[in-house]
């Protein structure tokens, strides 16, 4: 499936939601340097299925990656 995205006035957890409530379950990670509890629930709340900081722990993102993948 081929998908051609234009630029997107939205923000990652706007755009997740739409991605969800059009049925799409692809896995997204939010990246973010913010550590604020609201900007994280935010994010999960929008349907994001990991949140991981900036900057990134390359062992942490190997383990998200595997587990979601499965």
């Amino acid at each position: 499936m081929k998908k051609t995205f234009k630029h997107l006035k939205n923000d990652g957890a706007e755009t997740t939601l739409e991605l969800r409530n059009k049925g799409v379950n692809t896995p997204v990670v939010a990246f973010s340097a913010s550590v604020v509890s609201d900007e994280i629930d935010k994010a999960l709340s929008s349907g994001m299925s990991s949140y991981i900081t900036k900057s990134v722990d390359s062992k942490k993102l190997s383990t998200l990656i595997a587990r979601r993948l499965g």
